[in-house]
């Protein structure tokens, strides 16, 4: 996963709140995006299995999306130990 996927992941996961999902305005306006790449890349996220879209209006993370945030967030961790 590119650098830029990972931060649709993290502002995705930055303003779901549980089960409601985000919008795609929202979503863009977290990541300094427009809609339109908002929009490219939620496509891309959901093909890969990140993303998906749980009404026209509301996108939320997959377990797979979720997973592979933790995973990230972790190793970022790890690695900023002394």
């Amino acid at each position: 996963m590119s650098a830029s996927m990972l931060k649709y992941l993290i502002a995705a996961d930055s303003l779901c709140d549980g089960e409601n999902g985000v919008s795609l305005t929202a979503l863009a306006l977290k990541a300094g995006v427009t809609k339109v790449s908002a929009y490219r890349a939620v496509d891309r996220l959901e093909t890969d299995g990140y993303l998906s879209r749980e009404s026209k209006k509301k996108i939320v993370l997959t377990k797979k999306g979720v997973d592979s945030l933790r995973t990230y967030m972790l190793s970022l961790i790890h690695i900023s130990e002394p």
